[in-house]
């Protein structure tokens, strides 16, 4: 669904939807946190919420190219309760199933050929990362996470202007 709306709306469109979505996470991620809930013991209180960002995440994912971590990592952790890092991890493992289904509906061979050369940056990158990522304090992690998201809204909106 996502891929066929990018394909239906104008750049100038999309970007301001950009906008509006980076927004939006921002400021999910900086509201005040959902009680924290064990994953494990929670039932479909999770599940549901769990589900719903999945397919907010995959929506955004095919029509703007964005949403693995940008959209799950707040969404999970601060609607559904989920840690951080936890958070992260479910984030990176469900890139491989948005992906897979978003690459055969809408993306050129050349792109999909072209990404292939981005494989030895991208494990080195995950690798470099994540070992960071688990070392440093959730409070750090989210602090860092709200600066970019913050910095690339301002860049769109200095762009939409």
């Amino acid at each position: 669904l996502g891929v066929a709306v990018s394909g239906i709306a104008t750049e100038p469109v999309m970007w301001w939807v950009y906008a509006l979505f980076l927004f939006i996470i921002l400021t999910v991620f900086l509201w005040p946190k959902t009680p924290k809930v064990d994953a494990e013991d929670a039932g479909s209180f999770v599940s549901v919420r769990v589900v719903l960002t999945g397919i907010m995440a995959s929506f955004f994912l095919g029509s703007l190219g964005v949403g693995g971590g940008a959209l799950m990592v707040p969404f999970l952790n601060r609607w559904a309760g989920i840690s951080l890092k936890r958070s992260m991890v479910l984030s990176t493992t469900s890139i491989i199933f948005s992906s897979l289904v978003a690459i055969p509906m809408g993306y050129e061979s050349s792109a999909t050929g072209l990404s292939l050369h981005m494989v030895p940056g991208l494990l080195l990158g995950g690798y470099v990362g994540s070992s960071v990522g688990q070392r440093l304090p959730d409070r750090w992690l989210r602090g860092i996470f709200s600066l970019i998201l913050a910095v690339i809204l301002v860049k769109v909106m200095l762009r939409l202007m």
